[in-house]
């Protein structure tokens, strides 16, 4: 039997939706949506069974592991399953500790204050363990985030994850949730079969989901088209 396997950030999650989780945990529940772009695209498919591995607030760094990760673990059978991965936002990053930990670094208006701003922030509305850890954030983006890096960097690691799951006889279809500032890929990437989504867009165009962030369930059945679309023609 087929399966469908989907790797991704929330908006393969599918945080937001009515199925995830409540407005206790703002929406981000245990168990992914069923209601999101995986299910949707499956059902189009003709596929019973997806296998959603989003991870939220993830960047492309985490998800390339990830993927390698589930590949070397046997989870992935190429006889039949078929990979989809919707890569998250070229502006995220994260570092692999040695401890076994992953410290994520996203960029947002509460991680970009100037550091004044953040010991203001930190004093009246948050604990000082998690303003340590915004300042952070906010001092790496400030001291070692350049646009040309992060660019290199996530082409890099897309490309590799296409030739590795190609190498394994897995197949596989890609996605950018990217909007047009970094979507002309480097000369030297070779998949053309790479196809920005626009989430930002999308949710433009639909709305926003119940945790108003991520995109709404009409916003989740136009991603599965879109991809239907390209996996099909």
């Amino acid at each position: 039997m087929k399966r469908l396997i989907v790797f991704g950030c929330s908006n393969t999650y599918g945080e937001g939706l009515r199925d995830c989780g409540d407005a206790s945990n703002n929406w981000a529940g245990d168990e992914p949506s069923k209601l999101a772009w995986p299910d949707k695209l499956a059902a189009l498919m003709g596929i019973d069974e997806v296998v959603n591995f989003g991870l939220g607030g993830q960047g492309n760094k985490r998800i390339h592991n990830h993927v390698i990760e589930k590949v070397v673990s046997g989870l992935i059978n190429p006889d039949t399953d078929v990979v989809i991965i919707l890569w998250s936002f070229f502006g995220r990053h994260c570092i692999f500790h040695d401890d076994g930990s992953i410290e994520r670094f996203l960029p947002g208006k509460n991680q970009r204050l100037t550091l004044e701003e953040m010991k203001n922030f930190s004093s009246t509305k948050i604990k000082k363990r998690e303003a340590k850890k915004l300042m952070r954030v906010n001092q790496w983006y400030a001291d070692y985030y350049s646009q040309e890096d992060q660019h290199s960097e996530n082409y890099t690691r897309i490309s590799h994850a296409r030739h590795y799951l190609n190498s394994k006889g897995i197949r596989y279809h890609g996605f950018t949730s990217e909007t047009e500032q970094w979507q002309q890929p480097k000369k030297w990437f070779d998949d053309k079969t790479l196809l920005p989504i626009g989430i930002v867009s999308i949710i433009k165009s639909h709305g926003v989901a119940l945790d108003q962030m991520h995109p709404n369930e009409l916003g989740h059945s136009h991603i599965a088209e879109i991809m239907y679309k390209h996996i099909t023609k």
